[in-house]
């Protein structure tokens, strides 16, 4: 949903889930682009889903990682456009591949559940004259919220 101009990148039955990649050295922190985010509304459950990348020469390309997806969806041509759409309303433009050749591999990944006490900003605390909220959060000081990704699973086919 994130493409379309959703509040969160994936929202499956009761489970948002919003997707974060840093390839960042350092501490590891995320930018939220807005004060709802990160807010439980719509939803039973909210994740933040952290993915953490290094570049290498062994790795994936962006373009590995595309046509990965593609092959998964497999012969439903609907499902193909509306992914290639979806591409290019973030910027991944499919005759532009050759610039996308830097190679990455997964160094981490972190799953944090959005519940009470998580560093946040959400809309009941910013005032109605104030907009364009954005913000980052270290993660390093999230501990306490980390989750797995069995857990969104467990939530999406309700076991």
């Amino acid at each position: 949903k994130g493409p379309a101009g959703g509040t969160r990148d994936f929202d499956l039955g009761g489970t948002g889930i919003e997707v974060k990649t840093t390839a960042g050295k350092g501490l590891l922190t995320v930018r939220i682009s807005s004060e709802r985010q990160l807010e439980v509304i719509a939803v039973e459950s909210l994740f933040l889903w952290c993915i953490s990348l290094e570049k290498s020469e062994i790795g994936d390309t962006l373009n590995d990682a595309v046509d990965r997806v593609i092959t998964l969806i497999g012969n439903d041509e609907e499902l193909v456009t509306i992914f290639k759409e979806k591409l290019m309303l973030v910027g991944y433009i499919l005759s532009d591949r050759d610039i996308y050749m830097t190679k990455f591999i997964v160094r981490a990944e972190y799953v944090y559940e959005i519940r009470e006490g998580f560093p946040r900003i959400t809309s009941d605390v910013v005032p109605n004259c104030v907009f364009d909220v954005g913000y980052s959060i270290d993660l390093e000081a999230c501990e306490e919220w980390l989750s797995d990704p069995a857990t969104i699973w467990k939530n999406i086919l309700g076991g």
